[in-house]
């Protein structure tokens, strides 16, 4: 059995740290960062370099092939702390050792360091960035703090566990110092918010460009040694065309979401009102708003009831294809009003002051003719409170004209025979009670619910799958299963006829009896599929995750 140690012209060096060193520069190949990261850690698997691991580690810098950045790292750590700042080891030895975070970045003034500590509160320098590593390693910190943002969006693909995610975006940042005259300075690197109170807190930012386009910030109350929170805020600094794909697209993942906002429109409204921040408004109208935004009329409530919800997929999924297929957002101007293009019901607008919100409209053309409206509180800076209401707007066309765009535009059937009188949607509505169902969305959900309904045994989607010998066995997933048979009922569609049941069933009744009183009712002909017809059956009032549903047989 081999020794620990391997002796060189009479030195003690640790052997499984040379061998690490010989295995990473083999046929000449240079050390990279992270091989001599890797290094270090294992030197390090006891808490501490002893006097051999420092020996070992300084020959390999001397005797191995390093390239300039791991050569630049390894002589960082262990570089003399500088007599004119001991703040750097108090550093080194919390953020390095006790931490084992090798690569995070630190700008401390060692001066504002020091006048911050002659404050004569007794947390000191030391305790708080302990605590500020405690509040940006927390999951449970919060909804705006650094560990709830990893989580939300950041799915791990890589990392062993939830930690190990947090701790490589945490690795990977800037840690700052916000100085006592910080809010005052305009001239300070990051931008801050305009009430922050270093007087009582010490307040430690973080910054990782990679990862989110704004700022965190750990507080810990220089009177106490064990409180410490974090949140998290979009930065005002970068220019508005950077700020937006930066939101949209890298962070909530909408590459397919067009954004019409005019930077003019932006200054304007930011005069309204004092400490707004548009990145944070724009933020919230996709996230808090459109996205968790509830309301009676929220878009949630409008995919509910105008599509087929699949029970293995969530709500955010349904949303975020919705939003990528030729989604639009726009910021509305001050005198959206007076010139109402975009046909917003008054009943949505009348309550609403232009000097209290920020309003985005949301439009889906490809997949829904419904728009959202999203109110931001201008007084919010947190990037998640929003709220947003569906509408239909204002459309003068007569409705088969209407139907036959749903038809074509949304679901490529312009050639689907529909009967659907508006007499008689009328009548079903007067005579069953008013409901929040208009004619564009009854063709929608039932056309969805053709399309999708593979909870039914008799439903259209089982009978083509039968027909076609289409095999779930055969496919990765249930998903790509599903999404053949959809393509092949697509197909049927085209040639297919569909009529809204009147009150009066005439003879193609459903054979289940289902009650006209509780459902809107399709009958549903596929003749290139079958010579016997399809109920599609719709709830009137659906409760507890009740779907609408098809059937017939073949």
């Amino acid at each position: 059995m081999s020794s620990q140690y391997q002796f060189i012209q009479g030195f003690r060096y640790e052997r499984d740290l040379l061998d690490m060193a010989r295995a990473f520069s083999v046929d000449g190949r240079a050390i990279t960062l992270p091989d001599i990261q890797g290094i270090y850690q294992k030197a390090k698997d006891g808490r501490r370099v002893t006097d051999t691991e420092r020996r070992t580690l300084l020959y390999i810098g001397k005797q191995f092939p390093l390239n300039e950045e791991a050569q630049a790292w390894l002589n960082a750590q262990f570089m003399a702390p500088d007599p004119n700042n001991p703040y750097e080891a108090v550093l080194k030895r919390v953020v390095r050792d006790e931490y084992n975070l090798m690569n995070i970045q630190w700008k401390m003034d060692p001066q504002e360091i020091k006048k911050q500590e002659a404050l004569g509160q007794p947390r000191l320098f030391e305790s708080a960035l302990r605590g500020a590593l405690i509040a940006f390693l927390n999951w449970n910190m919060g909804q705006l703090s650094f560990g709830a943002f990893v989580n939300r969006f950041h799915h791990n693909d890589v990392y062993p566990t939830p930690n190990d995610l947090l701790r490589a975006h945490l690795d990977q940042s800037t840690l700052f110092l916000v100085p006592l005259e910080a809010v005052q300075q305009a001239s300070f690197e990051y931008d801050l918010p305009e009430d922050l109170n270093v007087n009582q807190y010490w307040v430690i930012g973080l910054y990782n460009a990679k990862f989110y386009p704004g700022m965190f910030m750990a507080y810990m109350l220089r009177n106490l040694m064990d409180h410490q929170y974090s949140n998290g805020y979009l930065s005002k600094k970068p220019a508005l065309y950077d700020l937006i794909p930066d939101i949209s697209n890298r962070l909530l993942n909408n590459h397919g979401l067009t954004a019409s906002i005019d930077p003019a429109e932006v200054d304007r409204q930011l005069t309204l009102k004092s400490g707004q921040n548009f990145g944070n408004a724009f933020f919230a109208a996709l996230n808090g708003g459109i996205y968790n935004g509830e309301s009676s009329l929220s878009f949630r409530d409008f995919l509910r009831r105008e599509i087929w919800l699949d029970p293995e997929r969530n709500s955010d999924e349904y949303v975020h294809e919705y939003l990528n297929d030729g989604g639009k957002i726009t910021l509305l101007p001050l005198d959206f009003k007076e010139n109402n293009t975009h046909n917003i019901p008054d009943q949505l607008t009348n309550w609403i002051e232009a000097k209290d919100w920020w309003l985005f409209l949301v439009e889906m053309p490809k997949r829904t003719h419904i728009k959202v409206l999203i109110n931001i509180p201008r007084d919010s800076q947190d990037g998640q409170t929003g709220w947003n209401d569906c509408f239909v707007p204002a459309d003068s066309r007569p409705l088969p004209e209407r139907l036959q765009t749903v038809l074509a535009n949304e679901f490529g059937l312009p050639d689907l025979q529909l009967l659907f009188p508006q007499a008689e949607y009328e009548a079903q509505r007067t005579q069953f009670g008013q409901d929040w169902r208009h004619p564009e969305g009854l063709v929608r959900q039932a056309i969805n619910t053709i399309l999708y309904d593979y909870l039914e045994p008799r439903s259209v989607f089982h009978i083509v799958a039968q027909v076609h010998q289409i095999n779930p066995e055969d496919y990765p997933t249930p998903r790509e299963y599903r999404e053949a048979v959809r393509i092949r009922t697509l197909g049927y569609l085209k040639t297919a006829s569909m009529e809204l049941l009147p009150i009066e069933l005439p003879d193609n009744n459903p054979v289940d009896t289902e009650p006209i009183d509780q459902f809107w009712e399709f009958f549903v002909q596929l003749p290139d599929l079958s010579d016997h017809g399809f109920w599609v059956i719709i709830p009137r009032w659906p409760e507890d995750e009740q779907r609408s549903y098809v059937y017939g047989v073949n």
